[in-house]
């Protein structure tokens, strides 16, 4: 247990903002594979950040893909599922620079796909909340008990 003095000095290091916004991106970065993760399970379900449909799947385009076998079927009425050859969801990842975070994809039509697609990337704000309440944020206590020396 800390000294009220070592207390003292160790919320000070809390006063300042950047200290803070280290500490939750370290574990945002420390997390990367939850957020991923609800990403794909969204672009998978054809759903945009804000929860929308991008479109479903037309019988032309079923009958197309069966010519060269896409990564996941594309089924007539389905939502788009975005997983062609699967470089997409390969090359995912969560930038961060210490005051946002932001997803990308290192596969080469990710351009392409952010200009067709309004909205590809980013979190439903349910998927968020449920990240930052159930994940995010009790990583985030448990660090700055640390730095309290509690």
């Amino acid at each position: 247990m800390a000294t009220i003095v070592q207390f003292q000095k160790n919320l000070q290091k809390l006063l300042n903002r950047d200290a803070l916004e280290l500490i939750l991106f370290e574990e945002i970065k420390r997390y990367e594979n939850v957020f991923i993760n609800l990403q794909k399970k969204q672009l998978n379900q054809g759903e945009s950040n804000d929860g929308e449909l991008f479109g479903t799947y037309k019988l032309s385009t079923q009958n197309w893909a069966r010519n060269y076998t896409p990564k996941k079927p594309k089924i007539a009425g389905q939502p788009y599922n975005f997983e062609d050859t699967g470089d997409l969801f390969k090359g995912m990842e969560l930038r961060t620079d210490g005051k946002s975070a932001e997803f990308w994809s290192t596969d080469s039509k990710t351009d392409e796909l952010i200009v067709k697609y309004d909205g590809l990337f980013g979190l439903r704000d349910d998927n968020l909340k449920e990240v930052i309440s159930k994940v995010i944020l009790p990583a985030f206590m448990i660090q700055i008990r640390q730095v309290l020396g509690l």
